[in-house]
């Protein structure tokens, strides 16, 4: 084998494998971070007017690192490739190939070697615009993933205010709970030394201790739904270790408002809203590229070769080349590709479709988080009376009892009407707020609360 011949394949075979090694040494060995551009894009801070800054950091977490919407960045970086890979078929395509040839005969006489070098040169042409469609749809898909990322950080936010209200609630609850044990436990030593003296049952006492027992129990329970809270919000925002501080229910109420938004204007801005309508657009030039694969196609191609038996030494005269023009017309394939318009038109109604229910359902969650806030604030004052009244039905219960007026019963009563209606109370003003943050969610990227 020619010593120049050993030399190009060598160089070619150096430049593959340097290549490939770049690729492999480009591969993240760490999630890609979310686009600052996205996060501002998709900033709307309406969660920093419930005023606490544990939860806007848990919040600005969930955003950014949390699984759903890492996942939908990961899908939006997995398109824009395809995009990148789509666009180059509008540029030529050269290529560089090297081959060196030796032979011996029956006499172990070897003949001479041949080197060649040969340059190809191969092109088509988008007469009709059917590339272009495709590239498209390619970039429609890309901003439907986009539109994507930036609804997974509203859903993320969302999630994660409303555990963290739930959580708010739930410890208000335990408060209501402790003191409740308190209470009880204090009038289970005063009915057990009015017991010893005669002046009270032991049909009351057996009454205290259900009581004092159910609120012991009542309170693991509430451990128990606090650790499964406190583990969602761990999950739904990531590795953050400050404790958490969940503000009083009341304080937060009276600073909750709430501003409506034209139907329209939410339609137009909501993330999954504008990421349906890219995916009909993609949808529709996906259709057109089928629709123009009917049409003829136009591939030109150059070759230039030369071939040398003289140590790798090319002449003029060795040099050889050959150009082509190829005009292709489908004729008995029309069949395939008449089916694969049929699918795309299909594709075209789903998405259409597709785009319906999704402002639908935009609008549904808006009027319904609109119409929970409305009916709440009513519920919320209406418990406040009721907790009123309860609690001063509970200390006349108490003062007759010490007057030996009315049996232990009337306090057993009035503590487990006093009791529900706190607890009926506290979970009025946690569906209030959420009503509150669910309908700020849904007009997310409409301007409200930013």
């Amino acid at each position: 084998m020619a010593r120049s011949g050993l030399q190009l394949i060598g160089a070619l075979g150096a430049l593959s494998f340097m290549t490939g090694c770049a690729g492999l040494s480009e591969s993240p060995e760490t999630p890609t971070p979310l686009e600052p551009a996205l996060l501002a894009e998709a900033s709307s801070p309406w969660w920093q007017q419930l005023g606490d800054t544990s939860l806007n950091a848990r919040v600005q977490s969930a955003r950014s690192n949390g699984f759903d919407v890492m996942t939908a960045y990961a899908q939006l970086q997995e398109t824009r490739g395809q995009v990148r890979r789509e666009r180059a078929g509008f540029m030529p395509e050269i290529a560089l190939a090297g081959e060196t040839r030796a032979s011996r005969g029956p006499d172990r006489v070897s003949d001479p070697s041949s080197d060649t070098v040969q340059i190809e040169f191969g092109w088509r042409a988008d007469l009709f615009g059917q590339l272009r469609a495709s590239v498209a749809a390619l970039e429609e898909t890309a901003e439907a993933r986009r539109e994507l990322v930036i609804d997974a950080q509203r859903l993320a936010a969302i999630e994660t205010v409303a555990a963290w209200l739930e959580l708010s609630a739930l410890e208000q609850d335990i408060v209501f709970a402790r003191d409740s044990e308190r209470r009880l436990a204090d009038s289970l030593n005063k009915i057990e030394r009015l017991s010893a003296r005669g002046y009270a049952t032991q049909t009351d006492v057996m009454r205290a201790h259900t009581q004092w027992f159910e609120v012991r129990s009542d309170l693991q329970r509430l451990a128990i739904q606090r650790a499964t809270l406190t583990g969602r919000l761990r999950l739904l925002s990531g590795p953050i270790m400050d404790p958490l501080q969940p503000r009083r229910l009341d304080d937060m109420i009276a600073q909750l408002s709430l501003e409506t938004v034209d139907s329209d204007r939410l339609v137009e801005a909501r993330p999954d809203v504008r990421a349906a309508w890219r995916s009909l657009s993609a949808a529709v030039s996906n259709a057109r590229s089928a629709r123009r694969a009917l049409r003829p196609s136009l591939d030109l191609t150059a070759q230039a070769a030369a071939t040398s038996s003289r140590g790798f030494s090319v002449d003029p005269s060795d040099l050889v080349s050959q150009t082509a023009a190829r005009l292709a017309m489908p004729l008995l394939g029309r069949g395939r590709l008449l089916a694969d318009i049929d699918v795309a038109d299909a594709r075209v109604e789903q998405a259409l479709i597709a785009y319906e229910q999704t402002a639908l359902v935009a609008l549904v969650e808006l009027d319904d988080a609109a119409a929970a806030f409305q009916a709440l604030t009513v519920a919320v004052e209406e418990d406040r009376r009721a907790e009123t009244a309860a609690r001063g039905v509970l200390e006349g219960a108490r003062r007759l009892f010490d007057a030996g007026e009315v049996s232990y019963l009337d306090i057993v009563l009035a503590e487990e009407d006093f009791i529900r209606v706190q607890r009926t109370a506290v979970r009025s003003k946690r569906d209030l707020a959420i009503a509150w943050a669910r309908y700020h969610a849904a007009a997310a990227g409409a301007g409200v609360g930013s």
